[in-house]
């Protein structure tokens, strides 16, 4: 990548959220965008700037690591792990009391959501075990 390439896309990588985010605080709460705080809130803009630096040098000399191929091993232990995640929700969910439904439906939407990633680990797993284990990360 070139270096004004590289550097306009580092800018929009860490001023584009921080306006966007600023953007929205002063929408939602105009009565604190007083005058009087407005060196306040340049300093607390300016604070995520220096993240241009680094998001500059790693789109100019791109990614420093290769592929990592993980083992099967981990692969099963991480789809144990969002597996649990996926059943301790889906209680939790059935046996708390809700206003809403759409709560109830939401919290069971986000166990079947880890139980995909689980089940996916489980695909991984399966290739790193059986010798496959090209290009999985």
């Amino acid at each position: 990548m070139t270096r004004n390439r590289a550097r306009l896309e580092a800018i929009a990588t860490v001023c584009i959220p921080s306006a966007l985010i600023w953007g929205i605080i002063f929408c939602f709460f105009p009565a604190e965008a007083r005058t009087d705080l407005w060196p306040v809130f340049l300093i607390l803009f300016a604070i995520p700037l220096p993240l241009i630096f680094l998001v500059y040098h790693r789109y100019r000399n791109g990614p420093s690591y290769g592929p990592t191929l993980k083992s099967s091993k981990y692969h099963f232990w991480t789809a144990a792990a969002f597996a649990a995640l996926a059943i301790v929700n889906t209680a939790s969910a059935i046996f708390e009391s809700h206003r809403k439904g759409w709560d109830f439906a939401a919290r069971l939407a986000i166990a079947a959501g880890w139980l995909v990633i689980s089940g996916d680990n489980v695909r991984k797993a399966l290739k790193a075990r059986n010798g496959i284990a090209a290009n999985i990360q």
